[in-house]
């Protein structure tokens, strides 16, 4: 099985967007450089951890995620 894993790096500059292909650590780097959202598919989590992982790693995310403001996040529809 290919374990390969890809990232995209989203930058944007006021109304400018870029999407640049990545390596997940390097896209990881980055975002806590720069305290930028980070995100991961559930499917992919579950892939990696298993699902009982997956739920405690889930809910450990919820309890400390920090609150929301909509103009900080891309939605790609994945």
């Amino acid at each position: 099985e290919d374990e390969t894993f890809f990232a995209d790096i989203y930058f944007r500059r006021g109304e400018e967007e870029k999407i640049f292909d990545s390596r997940p650590s390097d896209a990881i780097a980055l975002a806590l450089c720069y305290g930028s959202p980070i995100f991961i598919k559930e499917t992919l989590l579950t892939q990696i951890l298993g699902d009982e992982e997956t739920t405690e790693a889930m809910v450990f995310i919820e309890k400390n995620r920090p609150p929301q403001r909509s103009e900080d996040y891309i939605d790609t529809g994945d």
